[in-house]
């Protein structure tokens, strides 16, 4: 579930890899990012690890800040460019408590994530650029492990050279699945280590 709490990796942000001019700029890391991260993470978990039928459902307003070096890390081993500088994106976060239970107990369940709206900040060109996408991401698991993941890639909102690129990058990751592996090995990874470690009894 780490994709749910948004996490480290820059995989989502591949979605809009270009080659275009980098900036010179660095975004700074609001100050409550941190905090806002580690709190949701720590409701995913809590659900993950009591599997408690009544309580809240998921609720987490996020974001994340990423420096270039970091995403260009993540990215260009899939053979991605990315010439652009740093990027934030936002989500607010509301998944059903029901179908995350269902995910970590039925034999095989696919876990189809709610349309989210991602809104992103990106640097490029000496200036910030605004996109906006929409993900459904959707998870199979079978006894209560990831076993593959797509992030269903929607409407996307941004200066149409931009567009097409995230296009491109979309349908490769549909026919390819470009970065399931990494996906996957996150999620279980969170789900069956970091929680367990930071959270558990």
């Amino acid at each position: 579930m780490r994709a749910l709490a948004w996490g480290s990796s820059p995989a989502i942000l591949a979605a809009v890899a270009v080659l275009t001019a980098a900036s010179a700029f660095a975004f700074e890391v609001p100050a409550d990012e941190k905090e806002k991260l580690r709190a949701c993470e720590k409701d995913i978990c809590e659900i993950i690890l009591k599997k408690a039928a009544s309580g809240a459902d998921l609720a987490c307003a996020l974001s994340k800040t990423w420096a270039k070096d970091a995403i260009k890390q993540g990215i260009e081993a899939k053979s991605i460019d990315w010439s652009l500088g740093d990027a934030r994106c936002g989500v607010d976060l509301s998944v059903k408590r029901e179908i995350l239970l269902k995910a970590l107990s039925e034999p095989t369940y696919q876990l189809v994530i709610p349309e989210h709206q991602i809104s992103c900040a990106v640097e490029r060109e000496g200036e910030v650029t605004d996109i906006k996408l929409t993900l459904a991401p959707k998870l199979e698991f079978a006894a209560g492990k990831a076993v593959s993941a797509s992030l269903g890639i929607g409407n996307i909102e941004a200066p149409s050279v931009l567009k097409s690129a995230i296009w491109t990058v979309a349908k490769l990751e549909e026919t390819f699945g470009l970065f399931q592996g990494q996906l996957v090995s996150e999620i279980n990874e969170f789900m069956l280590e970091k929680c367990q470690k930071r959270y558990g009894p």
